[in-house]
C-alpha cells in the first residue's frame, strides 16, 4: 500500500518539486544497492544511537526524505513510537517507501508522509522530536542557517541531528568539485544544490546552537586506503549533532571529530 501524505507547499518549491516529482525510475536491483549504501553509513553511528535511546520510544523526523531509506532503515534498530516524513515530493516518497520496506524485509513503520518545502517548517512549531534526519538532503537547504534553526526549536531537548550522504568540498579539489555541480542536471534545472566544507557544516551547527561532531565515512575501498586525505582530496563525513552540552554519549568512537 502507498503512503498517504499532506501536502504544505508554497510556490517556491515548484523547481525542486518538478525536477523530484519527474525523477527516473530505480529498478529493484538499484534500490537494494542504494540500500546497501545507506547501511554501510549507518553502520557508522547505528551503536551509538541504539545505546543513546535504549529502550526508548522515539519520535523520529527526516527532512527530504525521498525514498525515506534512512529512517526505515534506522527504525530495525530504534523502538520508533512515530514518524514524519517530509520532502518536496510526495510522488517519490509513495513511489519508493513500501519498495524499500520490501528490500529491507519489514513492515511499514508508523510513519506520517508530508509533502513540503523545508524553507517553511512553521507546521512543525508546536512539535517535538527525539532524532532529526538528513540524508543527502541538508545541502538542498537554500538557507542552511535558517533550516539549522529550524530545526533548534522543535529538536527535544535530549534530541540529536544526523545528517549522513551531504555534498562536501575537500580543500584539494573545491575548485574541480564546484565545477563539477555546476554540470549537475539539478542545478540545470533551477534545483537548490550546495557543497560545503566539512568545517563549515560543523560551524554553521555551532552557531545555530548545537554540539556537532564529524565522523569520518569513506566510501569505496580506495577511500577508505587513503582513509588520511579525507578533507583533502575527498571528503565523506556522517555529522552528529545535540542540542546540549552534554556529550553524545560517555564512551566515543575515536575517529569523532568535535567543533570547538
Amino acid at each position: 500500500m502507498k503512503p498517504d501524505a499532506k501536502i504544505i507547499l508554497n510556490s517556491t518549491a515548484n523547481t525542486d518539486k518538478r525536477f523530484y516529482d519527474e525523477e527516473r525510475e530505480y529498478s529493484d536491483e538499484a534500490l537494494r544497492q542504494f540500500v546497501n549504501k545507506q547501511s554501510a553509513y549507518i553502520d557508522q553511528y547505528r551503536a551509538l544511537l541504539a545505546d543513546y535511546f535504549g529502550s526508548r520510544p522515539i519520535r523520529v523526523l527526516e527532512l527530504g526524505a525521498g525514498t525515506c531509506a534512512l529512517s526505515l532503515s534506522l527504525s530495525q534498530s530504534l523502538i520508533v513510537q512515530s514518524g514524519v516524513m517530509f520532502d518536496i515530493s510526495a510522488i517519490r516518497m509513495k513511489q519508493y517507501a513500501p519498495r524499500i520496506c520490501q528490500v529491507l524485509g519489514i513492515s511499514p513503520p508508523p510513519f506520517e508522509y508530508v509533502e513540503g518545502d523545508f524553507s517553511d517548517l512553521s507546521c512543525f512549531a508546536k512539535e517535538k522530536f527525539d532524532l532529526i534526519l538528513f540524508d543527502a538532503s541538508l545541502h538542498h537547504a537554500r538557507s542552511i542557517w535558517n533550516l539549522l534553526s529550524a530545526c533548534k526549536s522543535f529538536l527535544a531537548a535530549d534530541g540529536i541531528i544526523v545528517a549522513q550522504r551531504e555534498q562536501y568540498l575537500a580543500r584539494l579539489t573545491a575548485g574541480w568539485a564546484l565545477n563539477r555541480l555546476m554540470g549537475m542536471d539539478e542545478v540545470r534545472s533551477g534545483v537548490s544544490e550546495n557543497a560545503y566544507l566539512r568545517e563549515q557544516y560543523l560551524y554553521y551547527l555551532r552557531v545555530c546552537g548545537f554540539d556537532a561532531c564529524a565522523i569520518a565515512a569513506p566510501e569505496t575501498r580506495f577511500q577508505k586506503l587513503i582513509f588520511f586525505l579525507n578533507g583533502l582530496v575527498f571528503s565523506k563525513w556522517v555529522l552528529i549533532a545535540k542540542s546540549s552540552d552534554e556529550l553524545i554519549g560517555d564512551e566515543l568512537p575515536q575517529n569523532l571529530i568535535f567543533a570547538r
